[in-house]
């Protein structure tokens, strides 16, 4: 684990080094309902957190990988894989409960025990597809963006505003003006791909890191962006990790 990490930003008349203390948070709260154990769920043989935080440690931007859990049996997952949490969750383990909500709390909590961050860099327990470049290059592109709250975000793979809408069978345009309209027309539109996101650590202790305007986006490629809710998700993820994998033993 790296002790602090120095990045040079240069432009044409200067050279700034910025140094940060980067916590890695990956929320892993048991009770997941659609998928069982989701966060631990089998993966090509193993836990499906683990290729989230193997990816993590090889980037080699976070001074604390830290996963915050309620659950015993995943704390024993991530203990077992090199990963033992300081502490566990003893509050936001809720379906309603938002990562920035816990991710105050688990920085109040190191800060009660001597630990200051400047930047928490989520990462979600079923990415499975992203790998270190993906963490490494959304960190850079973080700094260079002044900082500002920053999500990872991928292209749809059709325009959103051409929504069909389907009951018993029976479809509809959700906004009819757009479904007629040509799609090189409308508005370039992304999501958040739910994988990684990074925040200084000041803005989400002030609550400041709720202000969406002041967001930023780092694209990340889409055969990554699988966010993996339910069991249809979690075969199409697999799908795509053969096939990536494939690519890159033939490289």
């Amino acid at each position: 684990m790296r002790h602090c990490v120095l990045f040079a930003l240069v432009s044409v008349n200067f050279l700034k080094v910025i140094e940060v203390k980067v916590l890695g948070l990956v929320p892993a709260r048991g009770g997941s309902k659609r998928i069982r154990d989701k966060n631990i769920v089998p993966f090509n043989g193993k836990p499906i957190i683990s290729y989230s935080l193997e990816a993590m440690r090889k980037a080699g931007i976070y001074d604390e990988i830290h996963v915050s859990t309620d659950s015993e049996r995943i704390a024993a997952v991530a203990s077992s894989l090199g990963f033992c949490p300081e502490f566990q969750r003893t509050a936001y383990a809720g379906d309603d409960d938002g990562v920035l909500e816990l991710g105050r709390w688990v920085l109040e909590e190191y800060q009660r025990r001597g630990k200051d961050f400047d930047v928490v860099g989520f990462v979600m327990a079923c990415s499975p597809l992203m790998g270190p470049e993906d963490y490494l290059n959304g960190y850079k592109a973080f700094i260079g963006g002044n900082q500002r709250p920053q999500l990872a975000v991928s292209e749809y793979p059709a325009p959103p505003q051409q929504a069909l809408l389907i009951e018993e069978g029976n479809i509809r345009p959700e906004r009819e003006e757009c479904f007629i309209a040509r799609s090189q027309d409308l508005p370039h539109c992304v999501f958040d791909t739910g994988a990684f996101a990074f925040f200084r650590a000041d803005d989400i202790l002030s609550g400041r890191a709720t202000i969406f305007e002041d967001y930023r986006g780092y694209a990340v490629p889409r055969e990554k962006a699988v966010d993996i809710n339910v069991p249809d998700d979690l075969k199409y993820a697999e799908v795509l990790y053969h096939g990536l994998s494939s690519i890159a033993e033939q490289k």
